[in-house]
């Protein structure tokens, strides 16, 4: 008896399934979009409307 257990027949069939779900695609900073509504002007010192 072989005790190495990764050794596979070399008839054995092994089934490969395809991914249910596509790949990750990560989004780059292009695909980034940051809305800044301004109706609060203390929010972010830096704008300044006047």
């Amino acid at each position: 008896m072989n005790a190495d257990p990764i050794e596979l027949d070399e008839h054995a069939l092994v089934y490969v399934s395809e991914p249910q779900h596509p790949k990750y695609h990560a989004p780059s900073d292009d695909d980034i979009q940051v809305e800044d509504d301004d109706d609060d002007p203390k929010e972010d010192p830096e704008e300044d409307p006047s």
